[in-house]
């Protein structure tokens, strides 16, 4: 397996990643996702892969087929507050691997080549969300090291509940 930078022509085997991965979040969260015919169009998919905050990975195995894909870009966050310190991370915002891929060191090594690319924009922070949702993501991202900051709490009530108050 080679991990290298993502690449405009990787396009055709990316999208049915993210559209699976998309597909998984409508199926688990569909208060947030709707469905669509496509889970990243091209001009979107352009914007992880040109320029300079650009820190996302493929995963090329024999033969060039993609073994797994990691989207992932720089964002700075200046504070109005002066409570609060400016921000400068790299955002995680997609990591999918194949089931016939996983358990193989796949993930962590698109993982890795992204904390790589943190480090030389002297970025020293990788954030992302995780749903917990039974697909084991959040328990692979502890795996390597991440770990919880902080906590979203919901509360999706469902229209019956509502007419009874």
């Amino acid at each position: 397996m080679n991990i290298r930078p993502l690449r405009e022509t990787d396009y055709g085997q990316v999208l049915p990643m993210l559209q699976k991965l998309h597909t998984l979040h409508v199926t688990h969260r569909p208060d947030l996702f709707r469905a669509t015919e496509e889970a990243l169009p091209i001009e979107e998919f352009r914007s992880y892969v040109e320029g300079e905050d650009v820190c996302s990975a493929a995963a090329e195995g024999e033969g060039g087929v993609l073994e797994g894909v990691c989207l992932a870009v720089r964002r700075s966050k200046p504070s109005q507050d002066p409570r609060w310190h400016d921000r400068d991370l790299i955002y995680l915002e997609a990591l999918y691997v194949p089931e016939e891929y996983r358990r193989r060191g796949v993930g962590k090594a698109l993982v890795d080549a992204v904390r790589a690319q943190a480090r030389r924009h002297g970025v020293r922070l990788i954030e992302f969300q995780v749903w917990l949702m039974p697909d084991g993501a959040f328990d692979f991202y502890r795996s390597i090291g991440f770990q919880p900051q902080y906590c979203s709490m919901t509360d999706r009530f469902h229209e019956e509940e509502e007419s009874t108050l």
